[in-house]
């Protein structure tokens, strides 16, 4: 014969009780929002307009359209286009327009100066920047020959307090421009930033968002 175990009433509560609690939890979990707050950044694009990228400018804004359409909107950003010249085609904005429109204020020409370029963009950061999330995007086809500031001088500014961390798109073979490359990967690995060697537009396209989706993420942790 079975015997049935009575079971006092006080526990069957208690566990009705326990039992209740955790899906409630469970339900509450759920049901709140995903965490999608986002620490705005400064940016600066800094498009390389020398001479040489005379065939490479169009997929370059090309690209650096996706870029700027692909972040928050809470970003700022200047544009720096420079040759051995450097020329702060917007200030720091959040209008997108007046981003992508400061990509065509100049045509390729002269020579090529990125030290220069960044060394002044990073005292812009110093004097204007309203975030604390900081990057650089660069884009270039080659070598600078043109600066008045060494290599070592920029590093050295970079490695201030508050200064970007810096993305870098090369524009060229990078197995056959060696130097070119290890100046890249150099300035990135130093300030925490990455580099990027497109091989066509399609790829160019989809590395300039990935570097939307990286600052976003260094947002976030560094937050």
């Amino acid at each position: 014969m079975m015997v049935h175990q009575r079971v006092p009433c006080s526990f069957i509560t208690l566990l009705i009780t326990t039992l209740l609690a955790t899906i409630l939890q469970d339900s509450q979990k759920q049901s709140l929002p995903p965490d999608t707050e986002e620490t705005p950044a400064s940016i600066g694009i800094l498009l390389d307009s020398s001479a040489s990228m005379r065939d490479k400018r169009d997929a370059a804004v090309e690209a650096l359209k996706e870029f700027v359409k692909a972040s928050p909107p809470g970003d700022e950003f200047f544009v720096v286009n420079f040759n051995q010249n450097a020329y702060m085609d917007t200030n720091f904005t959040k209008d997108h327009k007046a981003v992508i429109e400061a990509f065509g204020h100049m045509d390729p020409q002269g020579g090529k100066a990125f030290n220069d370029a960044i060394v002044a963009s990073a005292d812009h950061f110093r004097e204007g920047a309203k975030n604390k999330k900081r990057a650089i995007v660069l884009v270039t086809n080659g070598i600078d020959k043109k600066s008045h500031s060494s290599y070592k001088t920029m590093l050295a500014n970079l490695h201030q307090t508050d200064m970007p961390a810096i993305y870098a798109i090369g524009l060229f073979d990078p197995v056959k421009a060696e130097q070119e490359r290890k100046d890249l990967d150099l300035l990135a690995q130093e300030t925490g930033g990455m580099t990027f060697y497109p091989k066509d537009q399609k790829q160019f396209n989809e590395m300039a968002r990935q570097i939307t989706q990286e600052i976003k993420s260094r947002n976030k942790l560094d937050n």
